[in-house]
């Protein structure tokens, strides 16, 4: 049995195969987060699967998710698949086979619109969807938001596609900022307060830095002609922070228990709407605004 292991906001991820001439390979993006096997039992064990090992499909047409790309529904053996969708021969290929709390799943090695062999144990949206559903019941929250650590604090920068995170970040990064993500990070309490870490899907910037921080700010962002700071709080900073959430939003117990998540963190972290002007004044603003708390 080949075996690897990773590990996402102190989580750990193993992933294996009984292949033995093929080595076990996952993407570049997740080589920063590999561990060494130190006999510590991982949270959630993956199984490879040869490209042409029948998975089940999904049994009726009650999804969990369901779009042009992927599917998740029930399997009819108590468990989930999720199934991609392949354009040459307009058909539905399940791909992985997941227990109800994502903790042990079967990944067979097809992936793309074509669902053609591969030698990559990981691939979108396979993989995203299994470990979004699994660092739920971790208590731990995927933002769509750059993190930068600055001092040894954490700071988050989140919003839409295009409003600046990246800018905000390479800004804050020249300043002596460590820029760990510029589009995906991951909030989880560690030892009674939030920490920031980073996660392996990354936007512009293709270079991610697996470090972690007390999570000491969180900036929601608009582009404007000078800087501006207004502080949030309660029902509306909760409100902000899942607005950029990468969350399983299809399953109301996961919601619900991300929502408690999302107040404890704003309850213990100070939030700000910040209008930003893209120079190297805002980085100093945005810390100056902190300190007004």
């Amino acid at each position: 049995m080949q075996r690897l292991t990773f590990e996402l906001a102190g989580i750990r991820f193993e992933v294996g195969a009984r292949h033995s001439t093929t080595p076990l390979l996952i993407p570049d993006e997740y080589q920063p987060f590999r561990r060494t096997a130190n006999g510590l039992n991982p949270s959630t064990r993956i199984r490879v699967v040869d490209a042409d090992t029948p998975l089940p499909p999904i049994v009726g047409s009650q999804y969990l998710w369901s779009c042009d790309i992927w599917r998740m529904g029930d399997n009819g053996l108590n468990r989930w698949s999720i199934e991609i969708h392949t354009v040459s021969n307009n058909q539905w290929l399940p791909v992985a086979d997941c227990s109800r709390d994502f903790s042990r799943i079967k990944i067979k090695l097809r992936s793309g619109r074509q669902g053609l062999p591969s030698r990559l144990a990981l691939h979108y949206p396979t993989d995203q969807a299994i470990i979004a559903n699994r660092l739920v019941h971790h208590d731990a929250l995927i933002l769509h938001a750059a993190g930068i650590v600055w001092e040894g604090q954490g700071f988050i920068f989140g919003g839409r596609s295009g409003i600046g995170k990246t800018t905000l970040a390479r800004l804050w990064r020249k300043q002596g900022g460590i820029l760990l993500n510029d589009d995906r990070v991951i909030l989880r309490f560690v030892g009674g307060k939030p920490y920031l870490f980073a996660s392996p899907w990354h936007g512009e910037e293709e270079r991610v830095i697996d470090q972690s921080a007390p999570l000491a700010g969180i900036f929601h962002l608009s582009q404007a002609p000078s800087n501006q700071c207004t502080t949030v709080e309660g029902a509306t900073a909760v409100a902000c922070l899942m607005a950029t959430a990468v969350a399983p939003f299809y399953s109301p117990a996961s919601v619900t228990r991300l929502l408690k998540l999302a107040e404890k963190i704003c309850l213990a972290t100070p939030s700000r709407l910040m209008a930003f002007k893209p120079d190297a004044k805002a980085v100093p603003f945005a810390l100056a605004s902190l300190k007004e708390s």
